[in-house]
């Protein structure tokens, strides 16, 4: 596969389509599912072009690290003193024009990148006890039989977490990190109630969240491994990765509210640089909506976690 990957949007959509074969080991879909999780901001399916592209670069110059950290326009980049290395390519991305057709942008992964040191672009990282409170705190989100769902800790019969009732039991044995995971993955399939498929896609698509939770959070995934083969085949990749991260999105951004995680998909605006650099491409506007019509999300990432408010709006399939 050459690099870099076409401007054209279609030729892009049809690379991306032709990639999705490759996901259906577990071990392939769980690195996705990781790498969406730390580019949360972007839709899945543009996390996953991102992914095939780093892979490339990796290959071209050693020394960038296993996966994509933290990615922004090259006009988000110059607003922080930062430009594109000599030699790197940046990494094409679907997004939606005016008229609803599919259009290309270009980002950078900070690897790609050298310029004035800017100490807010790591992504935060809350302790994972603020973390396992703020997602007990979830779960009063919703409701069985009128009344809030809570969650108490004790022995779990024959499973890591039950629910009975209003009352989420939580095996007391976990650990911080397993608790996250096992949370997470309670909480995406409590949001999934009303996505159409089996239970068994549905639990599918409920540990992809889990996964893309533990990574967003940095804590240990368990060896979780979901398996595609679940799925009817890999033309449904893209929608079951698409509804696994509008759950976990949903949750991050509720922990985000309580813990001020910081994305770190998104470049937090920075200080205008006082030094000159190569003019770079503009960033995909903010303001457009992702294009409703393909049957994958296609678009420019959606705004960063709100604290204020739990509906983050933007996520389609």
């Amino acid at each position: 596969m050459d690099h870099p990957f076409p401007d054209d949007a279609y030729e892009l959509r049809a690379l991306l389509l032709s990639g999705m074969d490759g996901l259906m080991p577990p071990a392939e879909w769980h690195d996705a599912c990781l790498t969406s999780g730390r580019l949360s901001s972007w839709t899945f399916a543009n996390s996953i072009l991102v992914s095939m592209q780093h892979r490339l670069e990796t290959a071209l110059h050693p020394g960038m690290p296993e996966r994509p950290t933290l990615i922004a326009s090259g006009a988000a980049w110059a607003r922080a003193g930062r430009y594109a290395k000599p030699g790197t390519s940046g990494y094409r991305i679907l997004k939606a024009d005016e008229t609803g057709g599919l259009t290309s942008g270009l980002v950078y992964d900070i690897s790609q990148t050298d310029g004035t040191p800017y100490l807010n672009l790591a992504p935060a990282e809350p302790s994972l006890p603020s973390i396992t409170t703020s997602m007990e705190s979830m779960f009063g989100e919703f409701e069985s039989d009128g009344k809030p769902l809570r969650v108490e800790r004790g022995e779990a019969s024959g499973r890591d977490c039950s629910t009975d009732g209003n009352v989420v039991l939580l095996d007391s044995t976990l650990d911080d990190a397993a608790a996250i995971r096992v949370m997470a993955r309670e909480l995406a399939l409590i949001i999934l109630a009303d996505h159409e498929g089996t239970p068994d896609q549905s639990d599918f698509i409920a540990r992809s969240a889990s996964l893309m939770v533990c990574a967003a959070f940095g804590c240990a995934t368990g060896g979780d491994l979901p398996d595609p083969a679940g799925s009817s085949g890999p033309s449904d990749l893209l929608p079951a990765g698409g509804a696994a991260r509008s759950a976990a999105r949903r949750i991050i951004a509720f922990c985000g509210r309580a813990t001020g995680f910081r994305d770190g998909s998104l470049l937090a605006p920075g200080p205008v640089s006082a030094g000159g650099g190569p003019a770079m491409e503009d960033e995909p506007g903010e303001e457009m909506e992702p294009d409703q019509s393909p049957s994958i999300i296609m678009d420019n990432p959606v705004p960063a976690i709100d604290t204020t408010s739990f509906d983050i709006g933007g996520d389609i399939l």
